[in-house]
């Protein structure tokens, strides 16, 4: 038998966090925007706060590599694939678009398609 402790991470902390179960997409950008804390939230940072790549001395080295992967993949995507809304009538039609700062929000019931685009 091993030892083991339950972790939930301190990122669902409500003081720490307002609304811990809600979808934030620009929440790291806020938390880097702060004063002195420019270099804490960054997507490969380990520390107590989020345990996320754990913390100390058995922090995943792949987070690098996961990150390095991650951008790969975008630029693939943006360079070379076109995503395009399945029916674009039918989504319109079916809900409004919520514009959220900067994101439009496509409903949920639509159908997208990933295209090769042709070169």
């Amino acid at each position: 038998m091993s030892p083991q402790s339950q972790t939930f991470s301190p990122e669902y902390n409500p003081p720490e966090n307002k609304s811990p179960h809600e979808f934030d997409g620009l929440g790291f950008y806020r938390l880097r925007k702060m004063a002195g804390k420019e270099n804490k939230h960054l997507f490969v940072t380990v520390s107590p706060d989020l345990l996320t790549w754990v913390c100390g001395r058995n922090s995943r080295p792949g987070r690098f590599f996961a990150d390095t992967v991650i951008k790969m993949v975008l630029i693939e995507l943006l360079r070379e694939w076109d995503l395009l809304l399945a029916d674009p009538a039918k989504s319109n039609t079916e809900t409004v678009r919520k514009v959220r700062e900067l994101f439009i929000v496509a409903p949920k019931t639509a159908e997208v398609e990933l295209r090769r685009r042709k070169m």
